[in-house]
């Protein structure tokens, strides 16, 4: 079994999947598998058995989705996905009563998406949200391909034709329900978060390096080798005529 832990904090969110035998170190250091910038105090958080524990300040305990730790708050978001086609609708709705496109008991949250072209517009009508792990601070934005919508334990991604969901979210019966996602990368996909390169390893082999031989020195009489047997054909031809 797989969840994400979901942690946010000044404005972040930051997110990472948790599995038996690993361990998730948040923290501002190079070490952190995710790296907080204003965490000092390691959090670590792990899978024990079907339960999610965590170790902050010396405190070690059960993770409770929506639990507030170490300055921030934390959900547990399953990490299976729904996905989802909105086929014609012009118009999609996020909010916690009934006849929305997407219904989330007891969530703060309303949005609504209209479709713009191959793209959809975004209207924060209430809650607070964030887009691609940043806190949302104005009211409306046009959602590029791939665009990511979380708040609490919800998640969704968003493409012209298709939605992906994740968390406690009770979709719409005028959704199309997809098997496969069209945007989906096959099995093994390098997961890459920088540009991926290529590193040479250098060759374990020992080489020996001589010493240079000395310098070879330059010929100080190469210019009279050069001209000596001219001047002396000249010399003995004019000993010839004169004579």
């Amino acid at each position: 079994m797989a969840e994400t832990v979901v942690f946010y904090k000044d404005g972040f969110r930051y997110a990472a999947d948790v599995s038996a035998g690993k361990k998730i170190l948040f923290q501002g250091t190079e070490k952190a598998q995710v790296f907080v910038s204003s965490l000092d105090t390691p959090l670590t958080i792990w899978l024990d058995g079907v339960q999610v524990c965590y170790d902050y300040d010396g405190v070690e305990g059960n993770l409770v989705s929506g639990m507030a730790l170490a300055g921030g708050v934390v959900y547990l978001l399953p990490s299976e996905q729904v996905i989802l086609d909105p086929l014609d609708k012009q118009e999609l709705t996020i909010g916690q009563h009934a006849g929305n496109s997407f219904v989330l008991a007891g969530s703060s949250c309303h949005v609504l998406l209209k479709r713009s072209d191959q793209s959809w517009m975004l209207y924060r009508l209430a809650g607070s949200i964030y887009i691609n792990n940043l806190l949302m601070e104005k009211g409306e934005m046009e959602l590029a391909l791939g665009d990511e919508l979380a708040f609490e334990d919800t998640f969704f991604k968003f493409y012209a034709d298709e939605v992906l969901v994740a968390g406690p979210v009770e979709a719409s019966d005028e959704l199309a329900r997809k098997s496969v996602s069209r945007y989906a990368f096959y099995e093994d996909y390098p997961d890459y978060h920088r540009s991926p390169r290529i590193i040479y390893r250098s060759s374990e082999d020992r080489v020996a390096i001589n010493a240079p031989s000395n310098a070879p020195s330059k010929p100080s009489d190469s210019l009279l080798k050069l001209i000596l047997p001219p001047l002396m054909m000249v010399g003995i031809t004019l000993v010839i005529m004169i004579f």
